[in-house]
């Protein structure tokens, strides 16, 4: 008998952005993806995004205590700007690791079967970051006309961030072009 397989429009849709405002968020997991090759340049080395999934905790109307699915926020966490993994990683109350010359979140990635440096969808971290909770400025921004979530802002949790580490200033606008 032939039969036809659907998908709600609420899945096809995904979940409407919630508004601008002050959130916690839980790190849930890390997806890592490489960037997509640059035509222009293919010679150019690819960067890691990690890809980070959080979801709205400690606030009823989007943590899906409603019985609605919790609000989700995504954030790339590009190799190449450092600056943000740093503010995300003090957002969740731990400083990153370093030997002095490189920085790197806290804990390690391992490879979910035979390594393969290549495909970083078999990475999967395994650190302190995961279950954490966080708080943070949440932006409203349209992409391919639809309402998205941006983390504008991540608030530091490192106790005494200031003395310990006095040469890192946490960026008050991480969407501010300049």
């Amino acid at each position: 008998m032939a039969f036809r397989m659907g998908v709600s429009k609420d899945k096809i849709e995904g979940s409407p952005a919630i508004p601008a405002g002050i959130y916690e968020l839980k790190l849930v997991s890390f997806k890592p993806k490489f960037s997509k090759p640059n035509p222009q340049n293919p010679n150019a080395t690819l960067s890691l995004n990690l890809n980070a999934m959080m979801v709205v905790v400690n606030n009823p109307q989007y943590d899906g205590s409603n019985g609605e699915r919790a609000a989700a926020v995504f954030e790339g966490l590009n190799q190449n700007a450092g600056w943000v993994q740093l503010d995300f990683c003090h957002a969740f109350g731990l400083p990153m690791e370093t030997d002095g010359n490189e920085y790197w979140l806290p804990g390690t990635w391992d490879s979910e079967s035979n390594f393969d440096q290549n495909n970083a969808e078999t990475y999967k971290y395994v650190g302190p970051l995961l279950g954490r909770v966080a708080k943070v400025e949440i932006a409203v921004d349209t992409y391919n006309g639809r309402d998205t979530n941006k983390v504008r802002r991540y608030f530091c949790a490192v106790d005494d961030c200031a003395t310990k580490f006095p040469e890192i200033k946490h960026r008050e606008d991480l969407l501010k072009k300049s």
